[in-house]
């Protein structure tokens, strides 16, 4: 990924509406707060930052999510055909 992908995947401003808390070690906040700091994107947060993360994350790896969640449920409640 070039440096212009990842600052329009990843340094674009958004809107969190409807925040929630996530918590997060101490060092990692340091490490965001000095990464926002320091990319110098006008306006950039810790959490707009984080949601871009998390979203490409989540958009990415959706079916492998998806199959992890669909194999723990088989787990968790195996089907009954067998009786």
């Amino acid at each position: 990924m070039s440096k212009q992908q990842y600052k329009a995947v990843f340094c674009k401003r958004v809107k969190v509406i409807d925040r929630a808390p996530v918590y997060i070690n101490a060092r990692t906040h340091d490490i965001l707060k000095r990464t926002v700091t320091n990319m110098g994107v006008f306006k950039l947060s810790i959490s707009a930052l984080v949601e871009n993360i998390i979203t490409d994350h989540l958009q990415k790896y959706e079916s492998q999510i998806n199959e992890i969640q669909q194999d723990e449920q088989e787990r968790l409640y195996p089907s009954q055909d067998g009786l």
